[in-house]
């Protein structure tokens, strides 16, 4: 009952913000970044595209999550957060 009511209490404000473009979300999708900044202007982050893509294409070919997770570990692939101090820009936290 009460999720209800705050999602209807907050929903007028998801519709700004979105009428608006403006972000939706905590913390900026891994495999994008600002641009010059702006959280609401996302662009392709093309270092952790080329992981996004692969995942994608693991998922495609029928691969699970266990399988997927194994097969990066293997390959020595960081997850995000241990990615972020080579990264170019810190985005977890703008």
């Amino acid at each position: 009952m009460r999720r209800s009511r705050l999602f209807e209490e907050n929903k007028g404000d998801f519709q700004k913000s979105y009428a608006k473009r403006q972000a939706l979300f905590g913390a900026i999708p891994y495999g994008f970044l600002p641009n010059n900044g702006d959280v609401n202007d996302l662009i392709i982050d093309e270092d952790a595209a080329v992981n996004v893509r692969r995942i994608f294409q693991l998922v495609i070919d029928g691969k699970g999550v266990y399988q997927i997770a194994n097969i990066l570990t293997a390959d020595k692939v960081l997850i995000p957060s241990a990615q972020l101090p080579f990264r170019r820009v810190r985005t977890a936290f703008l």
